[in-house]
């Protein structure tokens, strides 16, 4: 599990903690929307997770480059398993959220 809040950098969506910042690596059928200038992200049922800003609780857990080949193939392994690019300015720190 982590704890922290949901924030928006480069366009990246991130959960902040401690110090650390994780990019999201959300599981199919969960999708971001932008409301009121806001990012929030809903599930396949279209029921709220979080917004930016929000404080949320995410199971899942932590993967970093060096753990899948190194920055290259950490990006593409992630833009496989979430098909979606996954921008290097994301950064090298993500978290795979287990579906809730």
């Amino acid at each position: 599990m982590i704890e922290g809040v949901l924030e928006v950098r480069s366009d990246c969506l991130f959960i902040s903690a401690d110090g650390e910042r994780w990019l999201l690596l959300w599981p199919q059928g969960y999708k971001p929307h932008s409301t009121d200038g806001r990012i929030e992200i809903v599930n396949e049922a279209g029921e709220r997770i979080g917004r930016e800003g929000d404080q949320v609780r995410l199971g899942g857990g932590e993967t970093r480059p060096v753990e899948v080949g190194g920055t290259a193939e950490a990006e593409q392994w992630a833009s496989e398993l979430t098909g979606l690019g996954i921008p290097e300015r994301c950064g090298d720190l993500y978290w795979i959220v287990s579906p809730f």
